[in-house]
């Protein structure tokens, strides 16, 4: 994975959350988000949305304690898919 990525999360492809994160440094950026609290009550808390709040949201939606580069790694070539919520897609983006 780049050191750079940026990552959207949409439902019903409908972008809500747009963040761009350095897997080397583990600085993050919010790009975009819409105004909404009700649509991030079940995926991503405001204060989730950084590097380790991330990483720390898939290894819970996933089950696992690899790092956010190598899960992203696993997601990338084959796409995103929770059961939680079947209509949420995350968009992998390599800056």
């Amino acid at each position: 994975m780049n050191d750079n990525v940026r990552l959207t999360f949409t439902i019903n492809n409908k972008p809500i959350l747009a963040l761009e994160i350095n897997l080397k440094t583990k600085a993050s950026k919010v790009l975009e988000h819409v105004d909404n609290p009700v649509m991030f009550h079940a995926i991503l808390q405001p204060k989730e949305w950084n590097y380790y709040g991330i990483e720390s949201r898939l290894q819970f939606w996933f089950n696992t304690q690899q790092t956010l580069p190598k899960i992203l790694d696993d997601i990338y070539p084959d796409g995103f898919f929770w059961n939680g919520q079947p209509s949420l897609d995350l968009i992998i983006e390599k800056l």
